[in-house]
């Protein structure tokens, strides 16, 4: 069984588009010098992610180059369920 720790306090949620309790957590494990992503179902956290700490200015870079054109268009229509393979 995986280590419980305590949420750290540099973190940030965000619901996704499609409801039903989605959610997609991020915390900051100094400990570990990376970024840990989680995807959330209500209270169960069904995967996680760890980026590292290095890699982030390259995440905010890519987030910053797709929300220049959302500030200015409104937000197009997402499928409720997406195909498997649009990842």
């Amino acid at each position: 069984m995986a280590e419980v720790v305590p949420l750290p306090t540099a973190s940030e949620t965000f619901d996704d588009v499609r409801g039903e309790d989605r959610s997609m957590r991020f915390t900051y494990h100094r400990e570990h010098d990376a970024v840990v992503v989680s995807l959330w179902l209500g209270r169960v956290c069904r995967a996680t992610f760890r980026l590292p700490a290095a890699e982030v200015p390259r995440l905010i870079a890519m987030l910053s180059e797709v929300s220049a054109p959302a500030e200015s268009s409104p937000p197009a229509e997402l499928p409720t369920d997406p195909p498997a393979l649009a990842c």
